[in-house]
């Protein structure tokens, strides 16, 4: 893999260039359009299939274009376009929206407070206890994700029932 390629593919602001993200066992590349960002992609799966004779799993070939980018002409059909993608346990929206991931916060959220209200030992503890108890095991599912968006009373307001 040549680097001064993946720098012709890279992102580029003013004297900045940004090629690629990773954590862990996760990639990303970074580039103005879906080609190069995917034409990236295929030379780092190259390297590995010479060097480590690995490939890409077809599950982790997605592209997320910026909404409004009509630039969205793949390298090849083994990539596909997405409209949201989970990064690090979070969606990103190609438009920068958090009501997807906001809604996959919900959902633990719902099941432990579900799960204390009913369990027997919850219903147990006197009446002015409850709520702090069931607020001590929910909260955190939505707490854990205002890194990325914070926690305000209109998104809170669509959950109240």
């Amino acid at each position: 893999m040549s680097l001064p390629l993946l720098r012709e593919l890279a992102w580029q602001h003013e004297s900045v260039r940004l090629t690629a993200a990773s954590f862990v066992d996760n990639l990303w590349f970074v580039a103005h359009n879906a080609y190069n960002a995917t034409k990236m992609g295929q030379l780092f799966e190259e390297q590995l299939n010479e060097r480590w004779g690995q490939q890409i799993k077809p599950s982790s070939r997605e592209t997320l274009n910026v909404s409004g980018n009509e630039d969205d002409e793949l390298v090849s059909l083994e990539w596909s376009q997405v409209s949201r993608m989970k990064v690090l346990g979070q969606f990103i929206q190609n438009d920068g929206g958090i009501d997807y991931d906001f809604s996959e916060a919900s959902k633990p959220a719902w099941a432990s407070f579900w799960g204390n209200v009913g369990d027997a030992h919850a219903r147990r503890l006197p009446l002015i206890t409850r709520p702090n108890s069931i607020a001590r095991a929910t909260l955190p599912t939505l707490a854990q994700r205002v890194a990325r968006w914070p926690l305000t009373r209109d998104k809170v307001a669509t959950q109240d029932v």
